[in-house]
C-alpha cells in the first residue's frame, strides 16, 4: 500500500470514515419531520435511500472479497449500511401505500442479493467493483436535479452549503486514498462526487450572491383613513392567519 507525500492512506480512511458516517447521518431531520411531526412519509421520497442502501451493499462486499488492502472501507459501509436500513424500515413503516412501497424494496433487494450471489460465486472482485461503481455513479443523478432546480429558481434553498460542502469533502478524501491504494473502481465515482460537489459549491456562492443583493419588496403602506372601512374585512382574514397550521417540514 502506497502513500501520497508521506501520508499513510490509513490516515486518510479513517477522515473518509468520520466525514461519510456524518454525511449518512445528515437525513435525520427528514425522519424526525416523518416519524415524530407528520407522521407520514407524505411528498419524501424512498429513492436516495433505497439507493444509497444498495451501494452500501455493494461496496461492503467487495470490501470483504477485496481482502485486507481495503479493509478501510469496512467500517464507513457496514454503519452506512445499519443507517440506510433504518431509514427506510421508517419509510416503510410510515408510508401511506406500503404495499407499493415494499414492492419497491424486494425489486432493490432482489437486484442487489443477485448481484452479490453473482459476484461470490464467480468469485469476480472485476464484476462486484463494477456494479457498485455504476450504482454509485447512477446516484448523482440527484444533485444533478438539484443543481438544475437552482439555476432554474435562481435560488439555493433547496441546496444547503453544509451538504454540498460535506459530500464534496468526503468525496474528495477517499479519491486521495484510492489514488493511494490505486483502486480505480473508487476513484471513478468519487472523482465524479468530488466534481459535481464543486459545481454545486460554486453554485451556491453565484446563486447566493444574486438572492443577497436583491432588493425585499416594500408593501405599499396602507393610509390610516382607509383602514377604518375595511375593518370588519380583515378581522376574519386575521384570525385565518392565526389558527393556520405551519409547515414545518423540511424537503430534501
Amino acid at each position: 500500500m502506497g502513500t501520497i507525500s508521506g501520508v499513510d492512506p490509513q490516515k486518510i480512511a479513517i477522515v473518509g470514515i468520520i466525514l461519510g458516517i456524518a454525511l449518512s447521518l445528515s437525513p435525520i431531520p427528514t425522519f424526525i419531520d416523518i416519524a415524530i411531526h407528520s407522521k407520514s412519509t407524505g411528498g419524501y421520497t424512498a429513492a436516495p435511500y433505497i439507493a444509497s442502501l444498495m451501494c452500501c451493499s455493494m461496496w461492503l462486499t467487495y470490501a470483504i472479497m477485496a481482502g485486507s488492502e481495503k479493509y478501510s472501507m469496512i467500517p464507513l459501509n457496514a454503519v452506512s449500511f445499519i443507517v440506510y436500513m433504518t431509514y427506510c424500515g421508517i419509510y416503510l413503516y410510515f408510508s401511506p401505500d406500503r404495499f407499493r412501497t415494499g414492492k419497491l424494496y424486494m425489486g432493490a433487494l432482489a437486484l442487489v442479493s443477485l448481484a452479490v450471489t453473482i459476484g461470490i460465486l464467480t468469485k469476480s472482485l472485476v464484476f462486484v467493483g463494477v456494479v457498485a461503481t455504476i450504482m454509485n455513479c447512477l446516484m448523482f443523478a440527484a444533485p444533478l436535479m438539484v443543481m438544475q432546480l437552482v439555476v432554474q429558481t435562481r435560488s439555493v434553498r433547496y441546496m444547503p452549503l453544509l451538504l454540498s460542502l460535506s459530500g464534496f469533502l468526503c468525496a474528495c478524501t477517499w479519491l486521495l486514498w484510492a489514488v493511494a491504494v490505486e483502486d480505480y473502481f473508487v476513484l471513478i465515482p468519487n472523482a465524479l462526487g468530488a466534481f459535481f460537489g464543486l459545481i454545486q459549491i460554486i453554485l451556491y456562492g453565484v446563486y447566493w450572491t444574486i438572492e443577497w443583493r436583491q432588493p425585499t419588496p416594500e408593501t405599499p403602506a396602507t393610509p390610516l383613513s382607509q383602514m377604518g372601512d375595511h375593518t370588519d374585512e380583515m378581522t376574519p382574514m386575521k384570525k385565518a392567519a392565526e389558527t393556520a397550521p405551519m409547515d414545518h417540514s423540511h424537503r430534501e
